[in-house]
């Protein structure tokens, strides 16, 4: 009897392990087989994971492609500007107010929309002392007073790149380990080239400013009128004047 239990006892235990087996080489071919145990009662339990393998075909079909494939040159990436709406009562010669910024209060000619969507405005810088200068147009009040500027020729080089700020040299040089024979050679090449830019906005300037002066004589006390800050006096409110 105890032979019989024995032998009854083996068949079981070779029976789950061809059990085990079986499902171990089914889950196997899967790719999703981790381990199988067995519980007090001699239940087999399985343990899943999810398998990715290490290198799918599709990208091997890449790499391949890849190493076949000849040497493509990188697009140079320009900047995109998002179009700006400009508001309808700002219009090429309207007299604006400065509300933000080194010249709040001052008066200033609005002379076009550059592509960032900023306005190039002037004071011009003889009258009231701003120069070209570029301000968004939320920071302005587009007042009534108007000057025909259609005469008025302004340069190609009005644009974003004449306002863009040169990076100072002492922090170029923080960041360049190189030797002293070589900063010198870079300084003198940075002082040069922020030279460059301020005549050319120079040169701009007075081209500019010349035209519309001449637009400004035309129209009687409008020079005065540019000159003078904007201010509010005692009993004066903003949400009443007429600008």
């Amino acid at each position: 009897m105890a032979a019989a239990d024995v032998s009854m006892q083996g068949t079981s235990d070779a029976s789950v392990k061809q059990q085990g087996q079986a499902e171990k080489s089914h889950i196997t071919s899967k790719k999703e087989y981790v381990l199988v145990k067995k519980d007090r009662h001699g239940n087999s339990i399985v343990y899943y994971k999810k398998s990715i393998p290490s290198t799918s075909p599709a990208k091997e079909d890449k790499m391949q492609i890849d190493e076949d494939a000849s040497p493509v040159k990188k697009k140079i990436k320009t900047k995109v500007y998002p179009k700006v709406k400009l508001r309808p009562s700002i219009t090429p010669g309207t007299v604006l107010i400065i509300l933000k910024g080194k010249y709040s209060a001052k008066r200033v000619i609005f002379l076009k929309q550059l592509e960032s969507g900023y306005l190039a405005v002037t004071g011009p810088k003889k009258l009231n002392g701003v120069p070209i200068y570029r301000i968004d147009q939320t920071y302005v009040i587009a007042t009534s007073t108007k000057i025909d500027i259609s005469n008025v020729k302004l340069p190609l080089r009005l644009n974003d790149d004449l306002f863009k700020k040169l990076p100072s040299y002492d922090r170029l040089s923080a960041y360049a380990k190189i030797s002293e024979e070589k900063q010198e050679a870079l300084k003198t090449l940075f002082l040069k080239k922020k030279k460059q830019a301020l005549r050319v906005q120079a040169r701009i300037q007075k081209y500019v400013d010349k035209q519309v002066i001449s637009a400004v004589d035309s129209v009687p006390k409008l020079s005065k009128y540019l000159s003078l800050p904007f201010n509010l006096g005692p009993g004066i409110y903003p949400h009443r004047i007429k600008f």
